[in-house]
């Protein structure tokens, strides 16, 4: 049987192989558990896939060059924006912004990166439905970790509406 790094998606030899809850190759383990800023943003850069580091309250920290492909960002502006703006959201634009409707409160990223933030417990492939400003449908499918106090949603599949 063939085991891939649950981030970097690289084969994963038996004798690597742990009890953790997600799996994970040595060098991706490495990075989760106590890389400086600056090793942090080269690994992020490295992944073939999108990922965004998020803070508890839903703020973007920062973003791969992927991540910033597929949801169109400028990089150097990401910072303020919240995790619903990065997929148009209908209710980022709302009074109060991302994250202040009664909508917000079942919101399966805001949830997801809650939860995530506060039990460190990683989550896989979480189906994240959006509905964007436009009234259009986005798909997400979404994994968390928790990554030196901030929330990594790594986006193993997405569809998002043009």
């Amino acid at each position: 049987m063939r085991v891939l790094c649950s981030w970097c998606y690289n084969t994963i030899e038996s004798s690597e192989l742990n009890d953790d809850q997600e799996v994970m190759c040595p060098d991706c383990k490495k990075w989760h558990q106590g890389a400086t800023e600056d090793c942090i943003k080269e690994f992020l850069e490295n992944l073939p896939i999108p990922v965004v580091s998020i803070a508890a309250d839903n703020t973007i920290i920062t973003t791969n060059s992927k991540a910033s492909e597929i949801f169109r960002l400028e990089p150097e502006k990401n910072f303020e924006k919240k995790a619903g703006e990065l997929f148009d959201c209908k209710n980022s634009r709302s009074a109060g912004g991302c994250g202040k409707t009664v909508n917000c409160m079942k919101c399966t990223i805001r949830n997801l990166v809650l939860t995530t933030y506060l039990d460190g417990t990683p989550r896989e492939k979480v189906s994240v439905p959006v509905e964007t400003n436009e009234n259009k449908k986005a798909s997400l499918t979404v994994s968390a970790v928790r990554v030196k106090g901030n929330v990594w949603l790594r986006f193993d599949e997405w569809m998002i509406p043009e």
